[in-house]
């Protein structure tokens, strides 16, 4: 996400890549728009179009200033790809640059490694054990694991996790684990859960 003076204000213009850097015609993209304000609190909308030949979006008229923020998702394959999230100024519009990777669902096709963390915090009628997952893909491929768990204690309880604007994170699951859930694209990603 990058400011784009060429832009006039209330513009998001979109590309999508592949790996490589080459454009991906006719890729499915969503532009998510999060409005906070003190009269109506949070509401959400979506626009969804498709990328041009050249792998290109553009949208135009959006609303500026503070108490708005964009983001641009777009998918392939199980695999969801989002940009950071961005507001629009008043002077300027934005360029959007997303890369969208081909998706692998299983382990032995991706350079996917864990590093775990483990915290424990003694209290004098119970544990609490933190853990931070940090995750690194070495690959040209995302990794969007489709069930890959870890094993949870047979008498846990309280299952906290993270919440943010990640595309990845960890889900409890009825059966006593707990599932990693998202796109993880090539690079680093952290994630934190505690029981």
């Amino acid at each position: 996400v990058s400011i784009d003076q060429t832009l006039p204000a209330g513009t998001v213009d979109i590309r999508i890549v592949d790996a490589d850097g080459k454009t991906l015609p006719k890729a499915p993209i969503t532009l998510n728009i999060l409005r906070n304000s003190v009269e109506r609190g949070e509401t959400r909308e979506q626009k969804n179009q498709t990328s041009n030949d050249d792998g290109r979006l553009r949208f135009d008229g959006l609303t500026t200033g503070s108490g708005i923020s964009y983001r641009v998702s777009t998918l392939r394959g199980a695999a969801t790809f989002s940009s950071a999230p961005f507001g629009l100024k008043d002077q300027h519009g934005i360029s959007v640059l997303l890369h969208s990777y081909e998706p692998a669902t299983r382990l032995e096709d991706a350079l996917f490694f864990i590093e775990a963390v483990v915290l424990l915090d003694v209290k004098q009628d119970a544990i609490s054990v933190n853990h931070l997952l940090r995750t690194i893909n070495l690959g040209r491929t995302a990794f969007v694991p489709d069930n890959l768990r870890i094993k949870l204690p047979e008498d846990y309880s309280a299952f906290n996790k993270q919440e943010g604007m990640s595309s990845v994170g960890i889900e409890a699951r009825k059966d006593g684990t707990a599932q990693l859930v998202g796109t993880f694209p090539p690079g680093k990603a952290e994630l934190t859960y505690r029981y």
